[in-house]
């Protein structure tokens, strides 16, 4: 079965982001649709899920920027970061969860200063066992952070 952008919206948002993953532990994997309205003053996040016949949408407008991490130690998690002062870098970023019939933050993301969750991931980077971010600022410069959410390491030159 394909499914269309038109079958599932019409033209009134920017669609920035898609990800897959099953977060709320039905079986089939939600899509999670990251989308601003026209003007880019707020969000309208959407998330898809497969009934067997049909992809309906669990969660109608969602003021969240989606993101799926697969982590080695816990598989696949959710991200989300909500869109402050129009601007994608202020927000905090917290690991999601689902609840009732929505996504909710659960645990906050250690990071200090500008990031985006979209240009975001989770891993074990430094093989010490930690989960830690690496993440672009928002003048594009690659940053890991360490497990208190400090620049661990900033790469020289602007890579975004």
């Amino acid at each position: 079965m394909w499914i269309t952008l038109e079958d599932i919206e019409d033209n009134s948002n920017i669609y920035i982001g898609v990800d897959v993953a099953d977060i709320n532990g039905t079986g089939p994997a939600e899509i999670f649709v990251t989308s601003l309205n026209l003007q880019r003053t707020s969000l309208t996040s959407f998330v898809l899920e497969y009934t067997g016949k049909d992809f309906e949408k669990i969660v109608e407008t969602a003021r969240w920027y989606f993101r799926v991490a697969d982590l080695p130690s816990r598989g696949k998690i959710l991200l989300g970061q909500k869109h402050e002062h129009n601007n994608a870098f202020i927000g905090d970023i917290y690991e999601m969860s689902w609840q009732g019939h929505e996504y909710v933050p659960s645990d906050k993301i250690k990071i200090r200063g500008a990031a985006n969750v979209l240009g975001l991931t989770l891993g074990e980077v430094t093989n010490e066992g930690e989960e830690i971010a690496v993440a672009y600022n928002d003048i594009d410069y690659l940053q890991i952070f360490d497990p208190k959410g400090e620049v661990l390491w900033k790469v020289a030159e602007r890579l975004g």
